[in-house]
């Protein structure tokens, strides 16, 4: 470990998008650019992209056809480990906290 070298149960803590690896820590805020119901392997999930900084990574909350409030622009904090699962970088159901709606929402028509 390096000096300075954030852990968190003896795994790096990410806190940029563009460094996550495989588990590692994943405690970081972006704007979520993609989010459909769909399969992660055999598990049904909902699936979103969460992209900050030139990063992203797939955020998959197992089980679900839909999170209330993750949509499309919304803007969050998440915080969970980074592993791959079929075939792709996930953080699978992290903790999140909404920062922000998507833009527009509250909007007069």
């Amino acid at each position: 470990m390096t000096r300075g070298e954030e852990t968190w149960a003896g795994l790096p803590v990410v806190r940029s998008l563009s460094q996550v690896k495989p588990r590692s820590r994943v405690v970081a805020e972006g704007v979520l650019r993609a989010c459909e119901e769909g399969r992660l392997g055999s598990e049904r999930a909902y699936l979103t992209v969460l992209e900050e900084g030139g990063g992203s990574v797939t955020l998959a909350f197992t089980g679900r056809r839909r999170v209330p409030g993750l949509e499309e622009g919304a803007r969050l904090r998440v915080e969970g480990t980074a592993q791959v699962r079929a075939g792709r970088l996930v953080v699978l159901n992290p903790s999140y906290e909404i920062l922000a709606p998507p833009s527009g929402e509250n909007l007069p028509s």
